[in-house]
């Protein structure tokens, strides 16, 4: 164990499996059953009137749903901005576009240094990787 402080509330504490101190560990556990609790009984609500309803932030609210803790497809208002151009989204950090886009210009970068006889980079090197799309059909 190491000492670490707190990514919630500064406090210093023994860190063992998360960022967060068991004070703002347990206040999250309630928050998320805020949360939940509410969509129960209000399942096409948004982020925004979730937020209002219980007060707990929209940061938390999104969190939750990136880590898999409030299943987006159950709740079809639950969405949150795609990181990079801001669309709504029900997964993952990207949506599909942005996605495709990354995807192409990564592909873009290496086929240029290989055309221009430069080595790749260490996490390129022989074209030996995959960016997994999870939009991917197979």
């Amino acid at each position: 164990m190491t000492l670490s402080n707190c990514k919630e509330c500064g406090r210093l504490f023994n860190r063992y499996a998360k960022d967060i101190c068991p004070n703002c560990i347990k206040q999250e556990e309630d928050d998320f059953y805020k949360v939940s609790g509410y969509l129960r009984d209000n399942q096409g609500s948004t982020p925004q009137e979730v937020h209002e309803a219980t007060e707990v932030s929209l940061e938390k609210i999104y969190r939750f749903i990136r880590e898999g803790r409030l299943i987006a497809k159950n709740f079809p208002g639950m969405t949150y901005p795609c990181e990079r151009c801001g669309i709504p989204i029900q997964m993952g950090r990207f949506c599909r576009t942005c996605t495709d886009d990354l995807k192409a210009e990564l592909n873009r970068v290496v086929q240029h240094e290989s055309a221009a006889g430069q080595e790749p980079s260490n996490a390129n090197r022989g074209n030996d990787f995959h960016l997994k799309n999870r939009y991917d059909r197979k």
